[in-house]
C-alpha cells in the first residue's frame, strides 16, 4: 500500500471519526442547555412580585401574575399558601390564558401576612417538574392608627407612702391621646401569698378592702384602650399603718365595795399595736350616785403609756369612810378623749359603794297633843266636833338625816323631815 495513500486515508478516516466525535458533543451540549433552559427559564418568578401595602379599608385588588413568569414555553401553574384568613383571603384565577391573584382583605383587620406563590412548570414531562416561589408580605394598615394609652401615674397612695390606713382606696390617673374609653386592670402583691389582680375596671379607683398592719405592698396597673392597646404603668409601693392600740376598762362591773375598803383599782388595758405614746382621760358618768370627796376621791387622768408599753394603767377610787348608814351608792366611770389609740367596747365600767354602818334611828315619843287638821282656832258653827273644840297643837318639825337622826334648826341639808304632832316622817 502507498504510505501516503495510506496516511492519507488513515488521516481521513481519523477526521472522520473526530468529526462524528465532536458533532455528538455537540448534541449533548445542546440537549444540556435545552434542559437547564426548561429548568431554569421556565418556572423562574422574575421580576420579583413586589410587596403589597394597602389601606385596611381598600377593596379587593388583584395582581395578574403574567408579567412575573416566562410563559415561553407553557403550561405554567400558580399556587398560594400560608395565608392569614385572619386578615386577608385570596383567589387564584386564569383569564384568557393569564393567570390572576385577588387579595381581599377582611374588614378592619390590621397587620402583615407573608404569603407564599409558587410557579411550577410541567413542561419537561417524563423528566418531572420544576417550580420556583417567593414570598411576599400583605400589610394592612390603619388610615388613622390607633395611640396606646398613656402611662398611668397620679398614684394614691404615693410611691413609698408610710402608715397608709388599712381601710385606703387606691387610685390614678391616666388619659387616652385618642380620646378613647379606658379600663384597668390592677395588680396588688401583699407581703405574703399570690398576688391579687381585680380586672376590667372602668374607673382609675379601687377598693382593695381592708389591708393588713404595718405591712408593705406593691402595686401597678395596666391601662387598656378600646381597640386593645394596652400601656402598663411603674411599680408603686406603700406601708400601712402599725396596728393602733385599743384602750378600754378591763371588765364592765367591779361589783361592790364596802366603805372600810380603803381604796379599789380600776383597771384599763391597752392592746393591738404598743407603737407610740398614747393617752385616754375618764369622767364620771351619769348615773353616779356617790358624791365625790364626801363618799369618794379618785386619782386624776389621763391615763399614759410610753411607746412599747402595753401594761394595764389603774385609776385610783379612794373610799372615804363614815359612820352614817347609807343605802347603795354607785360610782360610773367613762373613758374619753383618747390619744393616737382608740377607745374599746368596754368604754364605761361601774364600782358600788355599801355602807358597813349599822342602821339606827332615834326613838320619838308618842305626841301627847289632839290631832290638829287645818289648825283652825275659831268655831263658827253651835256643831260640836270642829277643831275648836279640841285641843289644837302648834306645828312643829325637825329635819333628820338619810339615817333618821334629829339635826340641828339651822341645818342646811337633810333628807327627811319629822311632823312632831303628828309623828309622820316626810322624804
Amino acid at each position: 500500500m502507498n504510505r501516503k495513500g495510506f496516511m492519507e486515508t488513515s488521516f481521513c478516516g481519523l477526521k472522520n471519526n473526530t468529526s462524528k466525535i465532536v458533532i455528538w458533543i455537540l448534541f449533548l451540549f445542546i440537549i444540556s442547555v435545552g434542559i437547564a433552559n426548561t429548568a431554569m427559564g421556565y418556572a423562574v418568578i422574575y421580576p420579583a412580585i413586589p410587596d403589597q401595602i394597602k389601606d385596611k379599608n381598600e377593596p379587593e385588588w388583584t395582581i395578574n401574575l403574567y408579567q412575573y413568569q416566562d410563559e415561553s414555553i407553557p403550561p405554567l401553574f400558580w399556587s398560594v399558601s400560608d395565608v392569614d384568613t385572619d386578615l386577608v383571603t385570596v383567589e387564584l384565577f386564569i383569564e384568557d390564558s393569564d393567570w390572576y391573584l385577588t387579595i381581599t382583605p377582611v374588614p378592619d383587620a390590621v397587620g402583615s401576612n407573608d404569603i407564599t406563590l409558587t410557579l411550577t412548570s410541567t413542561r419537561l414531562g417524563e423528566l418531572g417538574s420544576v417550580s420556583d416561589s417567593q414570598v411576599i408580605t400583605v400589610t394592612l394598615l390603619d388610615p388613622n392608627p390607633n395611640n396606646p394609652p398613656g402611662q398611668p401615674s397620679g398614684n394614691s397612695p404615693s410611691d413609698g407612702a408610710p402608715d397608709v390606713s388599712i381601710n385606703s382606696d387606691l387610685s390614678w390617673t391616666c388619659s387616652d391621646p385618642d380620646g378613647d374609653t379606658l379600663t384597668y386592670d390592677l395588680v396588688l402583691q401583699p407581703p405574703e401569698g399570690p398576688a391579687l389582680t381585680f380586672e376590667n375596671l372602668s374607673a382609675p379607683t379601687y377598693d382593695p378592702g381592708t389591708l393588713q398592719y404595718d405591712s408593705t405592698y406593691v402595686w401597678f396597673i395596666y391601662a387598656t384602650d378600646a381597640h386593645g392597646s394596652v400601656t402598663p404603668g411603674p411599680f408603686w409601693s406603700f406601708t400601712t399603718e402599725s396596728e393602733p392600740s385599743i384602750l378600754q376598762f378591763t371588765q364592765s362591773d367591779w361589783g361592790a365595795a364596802i366603805e372600810s375598803a380603803g381604796s379599789i383599782n380600776i383597771s384599763v388595758s391597752r392592746t393591738g399595736g404598743s407603737d407610740g405614746m398614747v393617752s385616754v382621760d375618764f369622767v364620771l358618768e351619769t348615773g353616779t350616785t356617790a358624791t365625790q370627796d364626801s363618799d369618794f376621791t379618785v386619782t386624776a387622768g389621763p391615763l399614759t403609756w410610753a411607746d412599747g408599753d402595753d401594761t394595764a394603767k389603774n385609776i385610783v377610787i379612794n373610799i372615804l369612810n363614815d359612820s352614817i348608814f347609807e343605802p347603795v351608792e354607785t360610782i360610773n366611770l367613762k373613758l374619753i378623749n383618747a390619744v393616737d389609740a382608740s377607745i374599746g367596747a368596754i368604754s364605761t365600767s361601774t364600782l358600788a359603794i355599801t355602807s358597813d354602818d349599822d342602821f339606827s334611828y332615834e326613838h320619838h315619843p308618842q305626841p301627847t297633843g289632839r290631832i290638829p287638821d287645818t289648825g283652825q282656832y275659831s268655831s263658827y258653827t253651835n256643831t260640836f266636833g270642829e277643831n275648836h273644840d279640841y285641843i289644837i297643837n302648834p306645828p312643829s318639825y325637825t329635819k333628820l338625816d338619810a339615817s333618821g337622826n334629829s339635826l340641828a334648826d339651822d341645818a342646811v341639808s337633810w333628807t327627811m323631815v319629822r311632823d312632831n304632832v303628828t309623828g309622820l316622817i316626810w322624804e
